[in-house]
């Protein structure tokens, strides 16, 4: 039949075409990040086109640390600590 094996689990690659639109609105090219994760912008453009979300992940890692924003321009989200009623700021924290 000639199709591919894909690692599992897949992913559509939305994050993936989200965090290219950030890397182009900051002037970085997302070419060698792409290759570096094995992945192909080409292959974004075809549909129901799945990929590994492995790839997906090491791509977002690369694109975080090249922009050295995790939250790719995002700003914090607020939200209610239930026990005291304070607002919190809820950021992404690199453990």
């Amino acid at each position: 039949m000639g199709a591919t094996r894909q690692a599992l689990p897949t992913v559509t690659g939305f994050a993936v075409k989200c965090a290219i639109a950030a890397l182009r609105q900051r002037g970085a090219d997302p070419g060698p990040l792409l290759d570096r994760a094995g992945l192909a912008e080409g292959d974004l453009d075809t549909p129901r086109r799945r990929m590994s979300a492995a790839a997906q992940g090491e791509f977002l890692e690369y694109a975080a640390l090249a922009l050295n924003d995790p939250m790719f321009g995002a700003p914090p989200r607020r939200a209610v600590e239930p026990a005291s009623g304070r607002s919190v700021v809820l950021r992404h924290v690199r453990g």
